[in-house]
């Protein structure tokens, strides 16, 4: 998927995420953290700051581009695990910068 994109961002993990800006509308926000990268003619060119961003997860969905096959696992204390493949979405909001 990096290979195949001129230019965007490589997000690792987000932080949080609240859900709650508008339910209807599926509209949440949070930010980046742990590895955030600048993508340039299909290579990582260099770290950014963590970002704040906005989006619609109706609107994220309907844009993703690919889909890995690979699966990571995600372990949140205890016995709470999350599977997920990696996602290219196309438009993705991203709304502010950590400042230091």
């Amino acid at each position: 998927m990096i290979a195949s994109c001129k230019r965007g961002i490589l997000v690792s993990h987000f932080h949080y995420v609240n859900g709650y800006l508008d339910t209807k509308r599926a509209l949440m926000t949070g930010m980046t953290r742990y590895g955030t990268f600048l993508i340039e003619g299909g290579e990582i060119t260099r770290a950014l700051a963590n970002l704040r961003w906005t989006e619609s997860m109706l609107r994220a969905f309907s844009n993703v581009v690919a889909i890995s096959r690979e699966r990571e696992a995600f372990a949140r204390g205890g016995a709470f695990t999350t599977i997920v493949p990696a996602v290219m979405i196309e438009g993705f909001t991203f709304t502010g910068v950590q400042r230091e």
